[in-house]
């Protein structure tokens, strides 16, 4: 996702509602950025439509005949201006996939909204071309994970579809940790022709859309650790002469003032794996929009998470869930252990995080660097 320093707070939920036909949608995560497929993208994409090795696992279904291997640019070009021409016609999107280490485009990727007679309706028809060296798992979960977590709102529909032909044994393993699921049915083309081979991805009503209300006891155990134990005095200023948090512990105070949006999108990757790696199986963290929104929930399994209404879920690209932000932006974030073995504890004015746990402060040692945090204090 596309994070800026300020104002961040309601990207999510600005996301979540958008006309994907008007907005130039875009998708950034760590490894790969997804964006409209621009004519400039002829030359990397041509390695990819020319990929002989590639081409067999294209989706070509309901195309006319079109079984998109191109080896020339006049039809790569063609090919190109005809995606955005049905862009402009709000019938589907064809984003790029950029490769941001190697900054190439090694395939593409077209969603839609279909309904139909067939079992294939109000689905979010997905096709995915990729390079054939990066036809591996793990860089499909990479690129779709992210685009998975908005698409059923982005294009009003109730399931992702998706083929895989059974030679495509890395796609459909990594289909199937993404919770597709190999269907049965036949989709039916414009023709009656009938097509197989199609992996389903249901959307869930997963609880943070109607989450259980937190329990007194949990709240004011949350009330406990914030106020008495971490004695946390709020102040919208940096100068007042007392400190925000007293920590009875070894603790470490990183400036933030100095990062930069690549960072800044770099900690919302990296913060969320920092405190799932702390924590043990089934335990929870708390996390807190200073007198706002509390919840209690695993980011390894937010379904089964507790607040006070519904929430904005947000997945870094390996998954892992977060409420909240990392980066201040105006408002205190805190993220801390249920039990307050760990806390992130981040402070808008003084442009400040302060993260205490022994386990957290190792995992933060590991990335501080490249977050583009910088050591302020250390202290036991």
């Amino acid at each position: 996702m596309n994070y800026t320093v300020r104002k961040r707070t309601n990207v999510h939920k600005v996301r979540l509602v958008m006309d994907v036909y008007e907005s130039n949608p875009k998708h950034d995560g760590l490894r790969y950025f997804l964006r409209i497929v621009e004519t400039n993208d002829c030359d990397d994409l041509l390695k990819v439509y020319s990929d002989v090795k590639a081409v067999p696992f294209f989706n070509s279904d309901n195309c006319y005949g079109d079984d998109f291997y191109y080896t020339t640019e006049e039809k790569m070009m063609n090919a190109i201006e005809f995606w955005l021409d049905k862009y402009s016609q709000k019938e589907f999107v064809r984003w790029s996939v950029v490769d941001k280490t190697e900054k190439e485009v090694v395939g593409t990727i077209e969603i839609f909204h279909r309904d139909a007679d067939d079992f294939f309706t109000n689905c979010g028809l997905l096709r995915l071309d990729l390079r054939s060296d990066y036809e591996i798992s793990t860089e499909i979960v990479k690129i779709l994970r992210p685009l998975l977590s908005v698409a059923y709102a982005w294009f009003n529909c109730d399931k992702v579809a998706t083929k895989a032909i059974s030679e495509a044994v890395e796609r459909i393993n990594a289909l199937k940790s993404l919770g597709f699921e190999k269907s049965d049915a036949k989709l039916i083309g414009h023709d009656g022709t009938e097509y197989r081979d199609y992996y389903v991805c249901r959307k869930a009503i997963p609880a943070w859309e109607n989450p259980p209300q937190l329990s007194k006891e949990d709240e004011e155990l949350f009330e406990k650790i914030l106020y008495e134990d971490l004695r946390f005095s709020p102040s919208s200023s940096k100068n007042v002469p007392y400190l925000p948090f007293s920590l009875n512990q070894l603790f470490v105070v990183y400036d933030i003032s100095g990062m930069t949006d690549e960072q800044i999108h770099l900690l919302y990757e990296l913060a969320p794996n920092a405190i799932a790696n702390c924590l043990e199986k089934g335990h929870k963290i708390f996390s807190h929009d200073w007198q706002h929104n509390l919840f209690l929930y695993d980011p390894r399994n937010p379904e089964d998470c507790q607040g006070e209404h519904e929430w904005w879920v947000k997945f870094n690209e390996d998954g892992i869930a977060y409420f909240g932000d990392f980066f201040p932006d105006g408002d205190y974030y805190f993220h801390i252990e249920k039990y307050g073995r760990f806390g992130y504890l981040s402070h808008p004015w003084r442009e400040e995080v302060w993260i205490f746990g022994d386990d957290l402060l190792k995992e933060f040692e590991k990335i501080y660097a490249k977050v583009g945090f910088v050591p302020k204090a250390v202290l036991k």
